[in-house]
C-alpha cells in the first residue's frame, strides 16, 4: 500500500483524478467498480494485477493498493485494503 497526505483537497481531488487516469494507460480494463454517488474509492481490474485507490476527503489523503496478481474485485473489497 501507498499513501500521500495532500496539502489541500483541491490538490488531493486533483492527484486522485490524475492517477486513476493513469492508471487507465495500464491496459486493457477487465472490470471497474466505483460508488456512483460516492467516487472516493476505485477499483480497477488488468488481467495480471487489480488495483485499488481511495481519496480521504478530510485528511486529503490518496491511499494505492494492488494486488500481487489479479482477483476479483469483490474478494478484494470484502479484504477491506484501505485503512
Amino acid at each position: 500500500m501507498e499513501e500521500v497526505k495532500l496539502k489541500s483537497y483541491r490538490e488531493a481531488f486533483s492527484v486522485y483524478k490524475k492517477t486513476i487516469d493513469e492508471i487507465y494507460r495500464y491496459g486493457k480494463v477487465i472490470d471497474m467498480n466505483y460508488d456512483l454517488y460516492d467516487w472516493t474509492v476505485t477499483y480497477i481490474q488488468f488481467k495480471d494485477i487489480t488495483i485499488g485507490i481511495k481519496l480521504y476527503r478530510p485528511q486529503h489523503t490518496i491511499q494505492l493498493v494492488q494486488s500481487e496478481k489479479c482477483i476479483q474485485i469483490r474478494t478484494m473489497e470484502a479484504d477491506n485494503p484501505f485503512s
